[in-house]
């Protein structure tokens, strides 16, 4: 189950939400480069493990995603999404709706009468992710892309990108899709290609022909179970191989590097 660790009555800095996680500016720098990539730009993270000192020689490893997400205020809070090893309809949706999320589809809960909110599934840890409407400011979004575009979308294809359908635009001799995609930085995509590009991209990312696995093994490499069997499988120890606060760089190359808050 999803967690966020600042709350709207209780606000945390992103160092201080970090930091709850075990994750202080020299675990920070030592985390692999997708990770702080992702966190800086507010996309879901790869896999990653986390370790945790609870105290009495006792230590908490979990297996998870993290992503910090916008509220309307301009705040941002540290999701935490857990691996759940089986996937349970927990929306309140019907079967039909909770298939189209399996696909790999949006969709919107009206939660109340102006609140609703967009969730989609994560497969790889089997956590949905879910943002309030009023913190997506998605009319934004299309006018920002708009401007760095140079276009003007029509008021159908608007109207589908804010109910979370992909829209196909030809831009010159280009083709490329947009639409919302709550992993991706600012929640909003752009693909290079058509609409069944668009498909395709999110049956390999749901992994449908495989729905054994937790996700994509033939797409993410790094793929934090795929890695565990593979070496476990290879007769590798993994005690060390799979950190993922890895470090690739020498201790004199971090000692030269000016250290820098963490910024969103």
């Amino acid at each position: 189950m999803a967690y966020s660790l600042s709350s709207d009555t209780d606000l945390l800095s992103v160092e201080q939400q970090l930091m709850l996680l075990g994750i202080d500016e020299s675990t920070y720098n030592d985390l692999r480069a997708s990770v702080r990539e992702s966190l800086g730009k507010g996309s879901l993270t790869p896999l990653l493990d986390i370790r945790i000192d609870i105290g009495g020689n006792k230590v908490l490893e979990m297996p998870c995603k993290l992503q910090f997400v916008p509220d309307n205020f301009g705040n941002h809070k540290l999701m935490v999404y857990p691996v759940i090893n089986q996937l349970r309809n927990s929306t309140g949706l019907g079967q039909v709706s909770f298939n189209q999320l399996k696909k790999g589809e949006i969709l919107i809960l009206t939660n109340a009468p102006f609140d609703r909110e967009f969730i989609q599934l994560d497969r790889e840890t089997n956590n949905f992710l879910r943002i309030k409407e009023k913190d997506l400011k998605i009319e934004e979004k299309i006018a920002s892309y708009e401007k760095v575009r140079d276009i003007q979308l029509g008021t159908e294809q608007k109207a589908r990108i804010v109910a979370g359908k992909p829209v196909e635009l030809h831009i010159g001799e280009e083709t490329v899709t947009v639409g919302l995609d709550l992993k991706s930085p600012g929640m909003f995509k752009e693909l290079k290609g058509d609409m069944e590009s668009w498909k395709r991209r999110k049956e390999i990312e749901y992994d449908i022909a495989h729905p054994e696995y937790l996700g994509p093994v033939h797409t993410e490499k790094n793929r934090w179970e795929f890695l565990i069997a593979q070496k476990q499988a290879q007769g590798i120890s993994t005690s060390h191989n799979l950190n993922p606060f890895e470090n690739k760089e020498s201790v004199h190359q971090q000692k030269t590097k000016t250290k820098s808050a963490i910024r969103i």
